[in-house]
């Protein structure tokens, strides 16, 4: 199965208490990305900002997050219940808002919140889109 860009961006945090410098982390996940990809990943900074949204990074300065495993706040509740993916996924005809293409064109697709928590949003299907990976981060 292939790792998306978020799913790298956390291989790579996996050493706990490591400041670690956006650069490098950027490269990496590039590089790993590419192996099975014909394409660059697009921003994969922003795979970095939304683990530190779900308070699994710290921001330690600009540009140096910290994944440590004692800070972590309880990420499940930013992820939306299966059962409401599932309503917003059917609501959106399992196609990305804002490219139109889906599951039926080999896109792989998430829930996202319309809204961030961090900016008051919460779990309702009214605050979530289906956006194709690409589009998420």
């Amino acid at each position: 199965m292939e790792k998306s860009i978020s799913d790298l961006t956390v291989e790579y945090f996996k050493h706990p208490n490591e400041d670690l410098k956006h650069g490098p982390v950027v490269d990496w996940v590039t590089k790993q990305y590419l192996k099975n990809h014909p394409n660059p990943p697009r921003d994969p900074w922003r795979a970095i900002r939304n683990l530190y949204e779900k308070g699994i990074l710290v921001q330690i300065k600009k540009g140096v997050y910290r994944y440590n495993p004692e800070h972590v706040k309880e990420v499940e509740l930013f992820d939306f219940p299966p059962d409401v993916k599932e309503t917003i996924f059917e609501r959106d005809d399992y196609k990305c808002v804002v490219c139109g293409r889906g599951i039926a064109d080999g896109i792989e697709i998430h829930a996202d919140h319309i809204k961030s928590k961090n900016k008051g949003g919460d779990n309702s299907i009214d605050n979530g889109q289906t956006l194709a990976t690409r589009n998420t981060f």
